[in-house]
């Protein structure tokens, strides 16, 4: 029976009030009213009171058994909650009421194709089209039915003849479009995609297509022409968004392709393609901190993304972070335990946390995992040759090229340690052939700069020139390569020139570093506070334990790397270079030690000071020394001295000073591999020189009496016996003519002046801030007292 209510509830429920529908409803409601009982059900369904939906079907249903109504939408409900059981139950119950009900044929045939029974869902569409011949979207849902039996004539026909029948939707379009593509017949989709749009001028999805049709046929401008239709049509279209991307992309227009990923995720934070592309080119533009920002977007959608965590670990390596990527990579190998390169990856950060031993069992495992791992083998070279073990290093990165002949960081790697053994000729082989195949490996440019000097007309600088004029570079890339032109001007006599590739090269260098020199004034201040005199002899080892080590210190760049190449060049001392064992033996206690450096240094007890001076003895045994003294010129050693002073008493220290210009200007002039943060700006480089001095002063009242001898590097060029008799007689040393001969030493040498150590005096580096005195200014005053004279600076 009619009333208000009811004609008004169905009315209201057409017109999309599913609230209002469901009132009236209630109005009206009478408890033997199927019809009504459907409608109340389906308002419920849609305010999302599931439960009372089906109890109302299930009443509806029992009231009028032949009412298909009821039924069929309860299907829907439970297929669309992913029931498929119970909504097959539903559907054939619709069937079994109404045998020509065309959506329960059309809905079980999708249900079954869905989950795998293709043959029984034919049987329905062809059913649905029998009651209904020019039912499209059963034809489109046969044709699909019949790809996936494997037979594509017939699937063809019935995807054309849904597309004849509804030319003006998307119902035959679509499917038609993936099977021509799939068929390997792009011409033929683009042709009907053509004429889908003559049909449908305003739909976006198809320009999309047509775009990505294009870019399969190699037409990118076509492509690019119907990815801008498309994103007119529709600007917050994610997914082309992102296909403009990649044809930007491959186009080599990384920029605009950042800007169009960028856009896609704006349209869809969660489209994880382009999640993933963009953080890969924000990586490789050097643009790190944004590449980890996307990288954690990605993996709050796909958290166990194995390549996305590995990815993210890097990114976190390259800016400094490396606890936080280790931890990344065990999650990697939790998940993925056989993955060599992430091995691998554990082991590089291990080693920057130097964590040497833990290092190479990790490389171990990769290489065990997969002899092949390149990746394992460069890296195993480079932590080997940090540990000083050469023959080995080498061995390793040959494996590499073994692998793969093609590897530019494997001959970069080789590079550095053929310089650094004193086989520059085989060096500068290795840098170019690494250059050779990728040539604009920045890094490589830069290492070869360091050991060949440049002329005008120079390829090798035209090959750096024309790197920067293409630009594009992320800041470790600029970085490289304003130091490798500055290297070049610096050479041919450009100084001015020269400088402005250094100031350039050491903006973007510090973007890349992590440093504060609020935590290096706090450091020394607290090692001069404690460790005083009384400091010292309260924890002094007796006896002591031998007069072997002889320590260099001073700045980086005061003359550390020659007054070593001198001394070592004595038959009865080894150089050992800068060795990481004493500031590893110290500061990983203190930085384990939640009060502080000062705490740590008030209450470090005699038996712990032993303790680093024999861990440091240990680690420089497993050197083989071949002499019975040793040097050790780790500049920042001077640090230090108060536990050299009470672990190591017998041993000699040479403090090597330089004019405090020449200093500055040549640690800002180095791009340093690692260490030396504050070289890059001249605020932090004055600040931290002056702590330096500041703590070099208490130690020349702190120190006992005849342990340190002070060399200025600038005696040293002027009168090199003179003061070489000094460094020996205060070493204990007997004169050796030798030591004049220094530059005939082949000694390794890891440090960047690892060309002026084999080479003869010269007094060219001395006043060399007078080059570029009109550049300088800021670090000048920022010096002070410490820095040029009045009179010198005219």
């Amino acid at each position: 029976m009619e009333t208000p209510w009811r004609e008004r509830a169905f009315d209201l429920y057409v017109a999309g009030d599913a609230p209002g529908a469901l009132a009236a409803a209630q109005q009206a409601a009478h408890a033997d009213d199927p019809y009504l009982l459907n409608l109340m059900a389906l308002c419920h369904w849609r305010l999302g009171a599931a439960e009372q939906a089906v109890a109302l079907w299930r009443q509806a249903a029992d009231l009028k058994p032949d009412y298909a109504e009821p039924h069929f939408n309860l299907g829907v409900m439970l297929q669309e909650a992913g029931l498929g059981e119970a909504a097959e139950t539903s559907y054939k119950a619709a069937i079994a009421a109404q045998p020509e009900h065309l959506n329960a044929h059309n809905n079980l045939g999708s249900l079954l194709e869905r989950s795998g029974r293709a043959a029984e869902a034919e049987a329905f569409y062809r059913a649905a089209i029998r009651i209904q011949p020019d039912y499209a979207p059963a034809h489109a849902n046969l044709g699909i039915t019949l790809i996936s039996l494997d037979r594509p004539e017939e699937a063809e026909a019935c995807l054309r003849e849904a597309v004849r029948l509804q030319p003006d939707t998307l119902t035959g379009v679509a499917p038609l479009l993936r099977f021509l593509r799939q068929q390997g017949r792009p011409a033929e989709a683009a042709e009907a995609c053509r004429a889908a749009i003559a049909h449908q001028p305003q739909e976006a999805r198809l320009y999309n297509t047509l775009g990505n049709l294009s870019q399969e046929m190699g037409d990118a401008r076509e492509a690019l022409a119907h990815y801008q239709r498309c994103l007119q049509l529709a600007p917050d279209f994610a997914d082309a968004h992102f296909n403009l991307a990649l044809l930007q992309e491959r186009g080599g227009d990384e920029e605009a392709a950042i800007e169009s990923y960028s856009r896609a995720l704006n349209a869809n934070t969660d489209h994880v393609a382009a999640l993933s592309n963009l953080a890969r080119l924000l990586t490789k533009h050097q643009r790190l901190e944004d590449a980890d920002l996307i990288y954690t977007q990605l993996l709050r959608v796909r958290p166990d993304d194995v390549e996305a965590l590995n990815n993210r670990g890097n990114v976190l390596c390259e800016l400094q972070r490396h606890d936080q990527a280790e931890g990344l990579y065990r999650r990697v190998l939790e998940l993925a335990p056989d993955r060599a390169a992430t091995h691998a990856n554990l082991g590089s950060a291990l080693a920057t946390l130097k964590r040497y031993a833990e290092s190479e069992a990790c490389y171990a495992r990769a290489l065990a995992i997969d002899p092949n791992c390149v990746l394992a083998w460069i890296n195993q070279g480079a932590l080997l040759m940090a540990r000083k073990r050469f023959m080995e290093a080498e061995a390793s990165l040959r494996e590499a090229l073994a692998r793969n002949p093609l590897s530019p960081e494997a001959y970069s790697n080789l590079g550095n340690l053929l310089a650094a053994t004193g086989r520059e000729e085989e060096a500068r082989a290795a840098f170019s052939q690494a250059i050779l195949i990728k040539p604009d490996y920045a890094a490589a440019h830069r290492n070869r700069s360091v050991i060949i000097r440049f002329s005008e007309g120079d390829p090798n600088f035209s090959a750096i020139d024309s790197l920067l004029q293409r630009g594009g570079w992320g800041d470790g890339d600029w970085a490289h390569l304003h130091y490798a032109a500055g290297k070049a001007w610096s050479d041919i006599g450009e100084h001015g020139r020269a400088f402005d590739h250094f100031q350039q090269g050491a903006a973007h260098r510090r973007k890349t570093i992590t440093y504060s020199a609020d935590s290096t004034d706090v450091e020394m201040a607290a090692i001069a506070h404690f460790c005083d005199p009384q400091w010292i002899a309260s924890r002094r080892s007796e006896p002591a334990p031998t007069d072997a080590p002889i320590f260099i210190v001073g700045m980086p760049r005061s003359g550390t790397t020659l007054v070593e190449q001198i001394v070592a060049s004595h038959p009865d001392v080894h150089g050992c270079d800068e060795l990481e064992f004493l500031s590893l033996a110290v500061t990983q206690r203190y930085q384990s030690d939640p009060r502080g450096v000062g705490r740590f240094l008030e209450g470090v007890t005699p038996q712990t000071v032993a303790q680093i001076g024999q861990q440091y003895l240990r680690e420089v045994a497993g050197l083989n020394p071949t002499a019975p003294r040793f040097t050790d010129k780790m500049p920042g050693n001077f640090l230090y001295l108060g536990f050299i002073a009470a672990a190591l008493p017998q041993a000699r220290v040479i403090h090597v000073r330089r004019d405090p210009a020449d200093t500055c200007v040549s640690c800002f002039t180095t791009y340093f591999g690692s260490g030396q943060s504050f070289s890059y700006d001249f605020s932090e480089l004055a600040r931290y020189y002056h702590a330096y001095a500041r703590l070099m002063a208490h130690w020349r009242t702190a120190l006992p009496a005849g342990m340190m001898l002070e060399v200025d590097y600038e005696a040293l060029v002027a009168e090199p016996e003179a003061n070489t008799r000094r460094m020996l007689e205060h070493c204990g040393l007997d004169w050796h003519p030798g030591c004049l001969d220094f530059h005939q030493n082949r000694r390794p040498i890891q440090t960047a002046s690892v060309m002026q150590a084999r080479q003869p005096l010269y007094a060219s580096s001395v006043g060399r801030w007078k080059r570029h005195r009109a550049q300088l200014g800021p670090l000048l005053t920022a010096l002070g007292p410490l820095g040029p004279s009045p009179d010198e600076l005219g």
